[in-house]
This record gives structure tokens, sequence and C-alpha cells, in this order.
């Protein structure tokens, strides 16, 4: 007999080799399957993204440097920026997080706008880990 959905989310949550993207896509099927709606469109911003012309929950503000990607040149300072550090909304799945995570460079690049047609990204934030 296996062990309820429930009872594996609780398991889950105790192992720290489950990914967040997939306790939180256990606990909507247990909030689903319990009724629970009041949590529904938390853990849908959380698994596909928040929308961009909405605020972020605070633990997704982060403190990122302002660079563009070059493709030769790799990192590159974004001229006319004072300031060394920004505060910026992460607005992508939880998924793409845990991605950036797992990269062997010493930092991610978390895109925040345009890429234009020379292949440089702009308004992208390089996050130090």
């Amino acid at each position: 007999m296996s062990p309820s959905l429930v009872l594996e989310l609780q398991q889950d949550a105790l192992d720290d080799k489950v990914p967040v993207s997939s306790l939180l896509r256990k606990a909507a099927a247990v909030a689903s399957k319990l009724g629970i709606s009041n949590a529904d469109e938390w853990m849908k911003a959380e698994l596909n993204n928040y929308p961009k012309e909405k605020p972020v929950p605070d633990y997704r503000m982060i403190f990122a440097e302002r660079k563009a990607k070059h493709p030769f040149g790799g990192f590159l300072p974004v001229f006319g920026s004072s300031q060394k550090q920004h505060r910026v909304p992460v607005h992508e799945p939880i998924a793409s997080i845990e991605d950036l995570t797992r990269s062997d460079e010493g930092q991610a690049m978390l895109p925040t706008g345009p890429i234009n047609d020379d292949g440089l990204t702009f308004e992208s934030f390089l996050v130090p880990r």
C-alpha cells in the first residue's frame, strides 16, 4: 500500500534533495484534492511565473549587479548605472531559479529585458552565488 499524497508531501518537505518545484506541484495537487483554493494563485505563480505587471512577494526581491552579456565579451558593466547593486524582482518560475542555482559558473545571469539584434542582452542582472 502506498502512502497518501499528504504523507509523501511531508516526507519530501524534510528531504533537502527534493526540489522546491516538485514540492509545489505536489502541494498544488494536495490543495486541489482537499478543496483548498486560497493558495492556488500563489502556487501557480511560483510554478509558472509572476506576471510582469504585478508586484512579486518580498522574498522574490534580490540584490544584483546590472550587467550586459555580450556574445564575445562576456558580462560587461552597463554604463549610466551609478548603483553597484540594484534591488530587482524575480518573476521567473521556481524551476528556472533552481536551474540557475545548479549552474557551474560562479554567478548566474537573470535576464530582465530584451535581447537586441546583435545578441547583446540588456537589462540583465548578474546574481552572485
